[in-house]
């Protein structure tokens, strides 16, 4: 197995554990260091996938520009199971937060029911189409599936699942987490639509 693969492995692993650990008031710090580790390792399989061609300082230097670190030709020799992995490891964390922060009345249902659906209707458009970050064609489909979107959706995820673990561990004030919830549902939908519009031209 590679090692980008255990990776992601371990961070859905670590993430089941972390919904376990916001579920019984854990030490809130130490959650929220878990949260930030696991979105960080994110884009650590992303660098030992891509075979550690240059140190990782580097690498996350460039990919925060918006910049490509490697070429398409050096994605393409990737095995193609690889990305559908990264991609599933994404959805399970995504969803288990919001599972989770749901379960515990943090966030409301209907929030839940939105992330569903959108994921559910973009991931089938752009299965259809075969589109990844690499191929889209529209400008509207290069700005959703740039470095920098994709960064400031990672970045966005980490601040808002971590605030919303301060909201029930440390009873913070829960009128701020709706408002970065609301701000990262609005991000998936242009994000979503992005994805479609690219899809379906």
């Amino acid at each position: 197995m590679r090692a980008a693969d255990i990776i992601t492995a371990v961070r859905v692993l670590l993430v089941f554990v972390i919904g376990y650990l916001i579920y019984l008031r854990f030490n809130a710090w130490a959650t929220v260091a878990l949260i930030l580790i696991a979105f960080f390792m994110d884009e650590l399989d992303g660098y030992f996938a891509l075979g550690k061609k240059t140190n990782i300082l580097h690498y996350l230097k460039v990919e925060a520009s918006g910049r490509h670190v490697y070429s398409h030709e050096d994605v393409e020799r990737l095995p193609k199971y690889g990305s559908a992995l990264d991609i599933a490891g994404d959805r399970i964390t995504e969803y288990t937060f919001w599972v989770v922060f749901t379960y515990l009345h943090v966030v409301p249902l209907f929030i839940l029911f939105i992330v569903f659906i959108r994921n559910a209707i973009s991931d089938a458009f752009t299965a259809a189409s075969k589109k990844n970050f690499h191929n889209m064609q529209t400008k509207f489909g290069k700005i959703a599936y740039s470095h920098l979107a994709r960064g400031a959706i990672g970045v966005s995820k980490a601040v808002v699942f971590s605030y919303l673990a301060l909201v029930y561990i440390l009873n913070w004030p829960a009128v701020i987490g709706y408002v970065l919830v609301a701000y990262l549902i609005t991000f998936f939908l242009l994000r979503g639509a992005a994805e479609i519009y690219e899809a379906t031209r």
